[in-house]
């Protein structure tokens, strides 16, 4: 059969959603298929598009070219129901060609390089003034035929520069649920260098994690304003997960002069996550986790809802703290976080100087939020 047609649709609609306007020539003959040009408008953008088919081997050849100008991923985000927190126009052109006689040959077989940007993408309300706004000038995507996947974004974060390079599985192993997929992702921001090295599988249960993350940079309130200019800084951590429990193992860091080790797990299998964690220091200075002209008791906001959407338990054992001129010995921490009530039942250690312990205490603490007014009691002795 031979096919040579023509389309024009003046106003296309998808669920009463105004998708724009559509026309395309389409023409089949001897088993080659060409659909040039494909032209829409859609969404305050243009999309154009080449597609051939050559069916003329046993494996068939197929060749796409798409490009797309102005066209706002957030507006069709928000029409087809995915998310109305995501906003911004992209430039996108994208090129595959691949072979193949069934699905999985075709991906083993297939050259796709998808190139975008200038453009930005904005994550939050539209009048929510901490959005996350991330300017990209420039994001690609190659792939070679049987090779990894390999992408870059480039691009601007809270007036600094952003690269993220990203390695991961082949074509065909991103969409079969039963073949691993291993992950290499490097991104950098300012002095900040963030790693992630593992792998994820997706099984019946659910996508399955076991990563390497890594954190370092020279001064923390380079990440964001609001954290202690404090450093240098370098945290690592294994993450896994089994089903909807996420654990972070041998972790390990180090802020300024303080160091921490321990681990920490999230189960959001209940209504309420369930945060459990356990630490022990060698050396804690107060001084990494302040910032200047911090905020005096008078105005300490007490973050109510996040107490009571989070049940919690920690334990941290320090062998040496410094709070200004206070020095401490042996410190153990022992607290949990139950509807919205906040409970250290152990709050026991030593005071000394140049040396020599003077003192010994040993208290209890609790924040309870659940009242219209949170309150604050405790008790401590000293001898």
């Amino acid at each position: 059969i031979d096919i040579d047609l023509e389309l024009a649709v003046n106003r296309l609609l998808y669920d009463a959603t105004d998708l724009g306007t559509m026309a395309f020539s389409a023409k089949l003959k001897d088993g080659h298929l060409n659909l040039a040009p494909f032209q829409a408008k859609s969404f305050g953008g243009m999309i154009s598009a080449n597609l051939t088919l050559d069916g003329n081997h046993p494996a068939p050849i197929v060749t796409c070219d798409i490009k797309s100008q102005g066209l706002n991923y957030g507006q069709a985000l928000q029409a087809f129901d995915v998310t109305s927190q995501i906003k911004g126009p992209s430039y996108l052109d994208i090129a595959i060609r691949g072979q193949g006689a069934t699905l999985q040959e075709f991906l083993d077989h297939t050259t796709l390089s998808i190139n975008a940007g200038p453009s930005s993408l904005m994550f939050g309300h539209e009048r929510n003034s901490d959005n996350l706004i991330f300017g990209i000038r420039q994001a690609f995507v190659k792939v070679a035929p049987g090779e990894t996947v390999k992408a870059r974004l480039q691009g601007k974060f809270r007036e600094k520069a952003i690269d993220v390079e990203l390695v991961t599985g082949s074509l065909s192993q991103l969409i079969s649920p039963a073949k691993p997929r291993s992950i290499s992702l490097l991104a950098r921001m300012d002095d900040a260098v963030l790693t992630i090295e593992g792998g994820v599988r997706s099984e019946p249960e659910g996508m399955q994690v076991a990563l390497a993350v890594s954190l370092s940079g020279q001064q923390l309130n380079r990440l964001d304003p609001n954290l202690p200019p404090s450093g240098p800084y370098v945290f690592r951590a294994q993450l896994i997960n089994s089903g909807s429990q996420y654990f972070l193992n041998d972790l390990k860091g180090r802020l300024g002069q303080s160091d921490v080790a321990g681990s920490l797990s999230l189960n959001m299998e209940a209504d309420i996550p369930l945060l459990s964690a356990a630490f022990s220091s060698s050396y804690i200075d107060m001084a990494d986790f302040s910032t200047p002209g911090d905020a005096t008791p008078d105005d300490i906001l007490i973050p109510v809802e996040s107490l009571q959407a989070l049940d919690a338990g920690i334990k941290w054992e320090i062998k040496r703290m410094r709070s200004e001129t206070i020095q401490l010995r042996d410190l153990a921490i022992d607290g949990s976080l139950k509807n919205g009530r906040l409970a250290f039942t152990t709050l026991k250690g030593n005071l000394f100087e140049r040396k020599k312990i003077y003192a010994e205490f040993q208290g209890e603490l609790t924040l309870d939020t659940t009242a219209a007014i949170p309150t604050l009691s405790g008790k401590t002795s000293v001898h």
